[in-house]
């Protein structure tokens, strides 16, 4: 902290000076404000969720659309909008000789993705400096907070330190449950509309205040002192000298189970099983590359895949500028994918369960009355937590139907990677099997004896609404039948009506869309646009290989031209970080050895100051930090670059643990160029819980 200070010492404290290490995750800077395109650092245990910004606690003030607040997933206001609740924020307060000490003139902020922890240094005018660590325990919705200041003036110093804690009143909570929707009344959100009864309490009280019907739904936050409950700290430093503070912010309610802090458990002791649960997590498996940039946007992603992990399925974001926190069959898959393929088979099986749980929904969406079965599943394009109620804004987004297709490959990869035959079974396959059903009986127009095509419907949302013969939706249709067939010949059960989706999977590939010159496929029928939908039949539906022509040609021509079409919306200039992984993706698929890494590097280009992806991030385009839709697909491209063999030539030193998604774990080594080490164990001879890398 020292080195770094004398270093920005001459410079003026109203100056916004910044430099970063996304390398490192450090950002370091001088003045009051932070510089452009600033997202400050993610903490989550996937329930409670928080950016912590550089002065080392949350200001409330909103910078690229994110507001540094606290949010917790599952709580939200009425339909449609859903709203995720604030839940106010936090502030450490250091006073100096009787003055606060307002913000720090020159500052560092560092996520540490190994502790899961954000750091904060600052340097105060007053003649102190501050060091201020917070976590979210990964095992309770506790926030642990610790500042160390010290003394580097040459007098004696007065200091107090007090943890502010800001909650103001909530325009959709009100003194009590109002049943004006009863339509909506069944639904969990439902629970939590209300208002405080006591608006401006001070949040270290503990309060109630929300009913549902004739029983109270309360929530308690709770500022602690590890030591006592005196809140407000007072000490003298002497010169030279240092001293800690701890505190604690416990979030408990009767929404769903209570996860407290056991009251003597000291802030080493809380951290100590925090960074434990973290290194089970990254110890499940691991990823040794010689591109720094790379290594370090692998690495984040990871921590960043598990902050976000809820105990439902895996949003974009559990932040309001992240949909409100909600669910997207079609975004969802991407996560699922990086986790699963990095052997994060607990977490990633929350996806797929949790669908399967609110499967009756989905069911009751798509069926005639109560008579269920024979036209699928259809989940909603954007869900809650019940999976009740389509919560997305009317548009021509609703026309997707490609969003079974996905849900279908989380459902199947799920077993593909962690062969779990007991899984399948009761999970996996009801839903492939209901996936494939909605295709096969809703959306098939049978045009010969040998050909098919899917109905009108909106593919990608850039190419627009009402598109016939879509590629990728087709795509995505195939894929689902396909393997809810697999399924079924694993288990044994439904060959007669899985025979029937074999057959309609392959009239449909006869009749994808296809160019003027018939040598590649095109994103709909007549297109004249580019897309990176043409990617589909390789990533993320594998339903063709390098033997294919049409698709192979379909790649190659997306890959020369993709900056023109390589962002989710018309703007910018460069590939988003979620496209460039599928075109890496892709590319593995075809064995290609330059263009997987060359599209993995566009992405890692594209990271934020601490290694955080964002959709899209431009010099004035930049939407959606913290974006985990790029996070998982970017995630499964390494992983898959490397199991299949297409890193690049340059590449002479890397490691790799991962599972293959066909039933093996594999380990490898390769030093000079030369793999010097390659295990291939089968899962099903493997100890999946002490055994595993």
């Amino acid at each position: 902290m020292k080195a770094f200070f004398a270093v920005l010492a001459a410079a003026s404290s109203m100056t916004i000076l910044a430099a970063s290490d996304p390398l490192t995750g450090r950002l370091e800077g001088v003045g009051h404000e932070p510089p452009e395109g600033y997202a400050a650092p993610l903490i989550s245990n996937g329930d409670l969720n928080m950016l912590v910004e550089w002065m080392g606690g949350q200001t409330g003030v909103k910078r690229n659309e994110m507001i540094a607040e606290v949010y917790w997933q599952g709580r939200r206001g009425p339909a449609r909008e859903a709203a995720l609740l604030s839940f106010g924020c936090f502030m450490p307060k250091m006073y100096v000789d009787g003055k606060d000490a307002g913000l720090p003139a020159r500052w560092a902020q560092t996520l540490d993705i190994k502790n899961a922890m954000v750091v904060c240094e600052g340097m105060f005018d007053c003649g102190v400096e501050a060091e201020t660590k917070v976590f979210c325990a990964l095992d309770r919705n506790v926030v642990a907070i610790r500042r160390t200041v010290k003394n580097v003036s040459s007098e004696k110093k007065n200091v107090e330190l007090d943890l502010k804690y800001t909650l103001p009143p909530h325009d959709r909570l009100s003194g009590s449950w109002c049943n004006k929707d009863l339509y909506f009344t069944r639904s969990p959100y439902e629970r939590m509309r209300g208002k405080w009864a006591e608006p401006n309490t001070d949040v270290r009280r503990t309060f109630h205040g929300l009913t549902y019907g004739h029983e109270v739904i309360g929530f308690d936050i709770d500022v602690v002192a590890c030591d006592g409950d005196v809140i407000l700290r007072s000490f003298e430093l002497e010169p030279g000298r240092t001293c800690t503070m701890d505190w604690f912010i416990v979030y408990s309610d009767t929404f769903e189970e209570r996860r407290t802090v056991a009251p003597d458990c000291s802030w080493d002791g809380l951290l100590a099983v925090h960074a434990k649960l973290w290194g089970e997590y990254y110890a499940e498996s691991y990823v040794r590359i010689p591109d720094l940039r790379l290594q370090r946007m692998y690495d984040v992603q990871q921590y960043h895949l598990r902050c976000n992990a809820t105990r439902w399925g895996f949003p974009v974001g559990i932040f309001p500028y992240h949909w409100q926190g909600k669910y997207f069959g079609f975004d969802e898959m991407y996560m699922h994918d990086g986790l699963v393929s990095a052997g994060h088979f607990d977490i990633a099986k929350r996806s797929p369960a949790w669908r399967y749980r609110v499967m009756h929904r989905a069911l009751s969406r798509q069926s005639h009355y109560t008579a269920r079965g024979k036209y699928g599943a259809r989940w909603m394009w954007m869900s809650l937590e019940d999976g009740e109620v389509e919560t997305a804004g009317v548009g021509f987004w609703l026309d997707h139907i490609f969003a079974m297709g996905t849900i279908a490959r989380s459902a199947w990869t799920q077993y593909s990677y962690s062969g779990d035959k007991d899984y399948l079974k009761n999970i996996g396959y009801p839903i492939l099997l209901e996936c494939a059903r909605f295709y096969r009986n809703n959306w098939i127009i049978e045009e010969s004896p040998d050909t098919a095509r899917i109905g009108r419907c909106t593919d990608l949302e850039r190419l627009g609404p009402s598109r016939d013969r879509a590629f990728l939706t087709t795509c995505s249709a195939i894929y689902a039948l396909r393997v809810a067939a697999d399924a079924a010949a694993v288990l044994g059960v439904d060959k007669e009506e899985t025979s029937d989706f074999r057959a309609a999977a392959n009239r449909l590939q006869n009749g994808l869309p296809v160019s003027e010159d018939k040598t590649r496929y095109i994103a709909y029928e007549g297109c004249k646009e580019d897309s990176v939908g043409t990617l589909g039949g390789l990533y993320p539906f594998p339903i063709f290989g390098p033997s294919d022509s049409r698709q192979v040609e379909a790649a190659r021509h997306f890959i020369a031209v993709g900056r023109a079409a390589g962002n989710m919306y018309p703007m910018g200039n460069k590939v988003c970080p979620w496209y460039a992984a599928k075109m890496s993706a892709a590319m593995t698929v075809l064995g290609d050895r330059h263009e997987p890494c060359r599209w993995l590097s566009e992405a890692a280009g594209a990271i934020g100051a601490f290694g955080e992806t964002w959709e899209i991030n431009e010099p004035g385009v930049r939407f959606h930090p913290w974006f985990a839709t790029a996070s998982g697909n970017c995630v499964f491209a390494v992983n898959d670059m490397l199991l299949r063999g297409t890193v690049p030539e340059s590449w002479r030193d890397y490691a790799f643990s991962l599972p293959d998604g066909k039933g093996n774990w594999v380990e490898c080594e390769v030093k000079d160029g030369k793999c010097v080490r390659r295990t291939v164990v089968k899962l099903s001879e493997k100890n999946m819980e002490g055994d595993r890398p």
